[in-house]
């Protein structure tokens, strides 16, 4: 079973993402640490996703059996994605100490993130 949420691109709709992915993780038995790297890797994917030029929307689909499989897309079109300064950030960082597999694709409607917390 999957959510998938669309908001509007903006800076104060991170809280939504936020509190969802929270609310997901925290009701997979997972424990305090598990339910604040969700709410961390959320706010950092969403960071880079609102990065991409022309992004008017943010789609993002949550599984809700562990491992927790996060999805934020745009509907944007990126230059380069990953990108080019995220290797060597701390970006770059964040998500690989609470995901360990983050993967950037390229869709025909927008480029993606995927992670799993």
């Amino acid at each position: 079973m999957a959510i998938t949420i669309s908001i509007p691109a903006s800076p104060g709709n991170i809280g939504v993402l936020r509190t969802m992915a929270m609310a997901v993780v925290s009701q997979s038995s997972a424990g305090v640490d598990a339910v604040s790297d969700a709410g961390l890797a959320i706010d950092e994917a969403a960071g880079l996703v609102f990065g991409v030029p022309g992004t008017s929307t943010i789609t993002t689909t949550m599984t809700v059996e562990r491992p927790i499989q996060i999805t934020l897309a745009s509907n944007g079109e990126a230059v380069f994605w990953p990108p080019q300064d995220f290797f060597g950030s701390l970006s770059e960082t964040v998500l690989e100490s609470i995901s360990g597999d983050v993967q950037f694709q390229e869709t025909g409607s927008g480029p993606q993130i995927r992670l799993q917390v």
